[in-house]
């Protein structure tokens, strides 16, 4: 939670802002979308990309941005009295991705007649607030496209909740656990619950064809991969199950971000502590721009993901 003043002489310019935050925040699910929507509102503003694979020609004044794997990236604006003998730069760091739970690399995972995900927790979650939520799924989708069967990278996000990781209920768990706090073990504990094994067997009669397309496919994503979920990626993406190769993805939470508190003054989301210094830096690189002319320093805003 994100507290701003609504009563300050600013606050008409202040709810403007936490508004567009929180629309920055639903678009920035994973590191892979908060780069898209800091390049969207970069080139918005005038910003070029540069090819780190070329020579670059920068000049007094310009705006440029470049990224590396989808996940890092660096904008930068050129001051007018720039001089590359004398001048210097003014850097803003950040860093797109946060604490969530990734789906390991083999994510088919059958016990006790329910269908799961299994998962890895990346980075210093909080990981027991992920419990009783509804989850969706967001990240990269590597696919092969065209005749000569190029591969491409997509983003891609399922916002519909088809995912949960559920609590115990209060009598079956022990007394440690709720006098101490629950520290769930992620390898037993943690993997999302994605649909049963009969509601499965059900789908897979309704849809021999995409099954048996998923199941047989020369492709990682028909072997480690349940067929259902990657069914379910292919038709967001609208692509064949047979052209996923692979993919990155992440659990989400489906329910987005909003303004919250009786007089709209709280953010409510998660990732608040990287997405937020993401979005300032950018907008602050933005918003600064009326005064590049008469600065001799560059202005930067690396935001990167390990």
């Amino acid at each position: 939670v994100i507290r701003w003043n609504p009563v300050s002489a600013r606050a008409p310019r202040a709810a403007m802002s936490a508004t567009d935050f929180v629309s920055y925040l639903n678009a920035a699910a994973t590191s892979f979308h908060s780069v898209e929507e800091v390049k969207r509102r970069l080139r918005a503003a005038g910003f070029t990309e540069l090819d780190e694979r070329k020579v670059w020609e920068l000049q007094p004044g310009g705006r440029h941005y470049f990224s590396r794997n989808g996940s890092a990236i660096c904008a930068f604006a050129v001051g007018g009295a720039f001089s590359a003998d004398t001048s210097g730069a003014v850097v803003i760091g950040a860093h797109t991705d946060s604490p969530c739970l990734k789906l390991k690399p083999s994510s088919t995972l059958e016990k006790e007649g329910c269908i799961m995900l299994g998962v890895v927790g990346y980075g210093g979650g909080l990981w027991h607030t992920w419990f009783d939520r509804d989850l969706g799924l967001a990240g990269r989708v590597l696919v092969r496209q065209g005749p000569e069967g190029r591969l491409h990278s997509m983003l891609v996000r399922v916002d519909k909740p088809i995912a949960r990781i559920p609590n115990l209920a209060i009598h079956l768990t022990t007394p440690d656990e709720r006098g101490k706090g629950f520290q769930p073990n992620l390898q037993t504990q943690a993997p999302p619950l994605l649909a049963t094994a009969l509601a499965d067997a059900l789908w897979n009669e309704k849809h021999p064809a995409g099954s048996q397309a998923v199941e047989t496919a020369d492709t990682p994503s028909g072997k480690r991969h349940h067929p259902a979920l990657v069914d379910l990626l292919a038709r967001t993406l609208t692509v064949s199950p047979s052209d996923i190769i692979d993919f990155e993805l992440q659990l989400t939470d489906a329910q987005p971000a909003t303004l919250g508190g009786l007089h709209d003054e709280f953010v409510l989301s998660g990732r608040l502590d990287n997405q937020c210094s993401c979005y300032l830096a950018t907008q602050a690189l933005i918003q600064s721009l009326p005064s590049l002319a008469g600065d001799s320093f560059v202005r930067a805003t690396p935001a990167t993901s390990p």
